[in-house]
């Protein structure tokens, strides 16, 4: 098991390392508001209701074993390998969101999309112990979790104000693409920066 840095609150509010971290966190609960606005865009690509809400059943479905094996990468290849593969199967759902008119990528989506939505749910508490340790997580997962229901109230109408401006879901899957980018590299920087104050 990896050294703890076992940071506190205090110490960390006053370091760049945590501040990425309290950015890539923000962006993990922002993006995953996409959640909300996929049975619309599918209907919106030309599809029925009923097909909607299958979609939505099976990335929903997928989610379950998704979480074990998120946390599986976690816990065996380490928090680079977890944030890499959540970062890029969400990533890979905003691609396919732009093309689902095709019904083969809008199966990939939803299986992109089930693994992709796992990030929110797993990787904030696995990040953040390993990340700043264990001593003085439960202050440092309160920020945590502040960010997380923040990050996704803001985001839900902020993707629908992309459509009700464009009249087209096609914007806002680009740029929650680029925010899933920013992501990655902020969280992989904060957990690569901690390394260095591991005693």
């Amino acid at each position: 098991m990896d050294k703890e840095w076992n940071a506190s609150l205090k110490e960390l509010r006053s370091l760049p390392v945590f501040w990425a971290y309290v950015f890539g966190i923000a962006l993990i609960a922002f993006t995953s508001a996409v959640i909300i606005h996929i049975p619309s865009a599918v209907v919106d690509a030309g599809y029925t209701m009923e097909k909607a809400a299958s979609i939505s059943s099976l990335y929903l479905l997928i989610a379950v074993p998704g979480k074990m094996i998120l946390g599986y990468i976690f816990d065996r290849f380490g928090v680079r390998a977890g944030i890499l593969f959540g970062g890029a199967v969400f990533l890979l759902s905003m691609l396919s969101l732009l093309v689902i008119q095709q019904p083969p990528v809008l199966y990939l989506m939803a299986v992109f999309f089930g693994f992709g939505a796992c990030l929110s749910t797993v990787s904030p508490s696995i990040i953040a112990s390993r990340t700043f340790g264990t001593k003085n997580y439960p202050e440092i997962f309160g920020v945590t979790t502040m960010l997380v229901n923040g990050g996704y109230a803001v985001g839900v109408p902020v993707i629908g104000l992309f459509y009700d401006v464009t009249g087209s879901y096609y914007p806002a899957w680009i740029v929650m693409g680029m925010l899933a980018v920013l992501m990655t590299v902020s969280l992989l920087y904060s957990y690569q920066k901690s390394r260095e104050y591991v005693k």
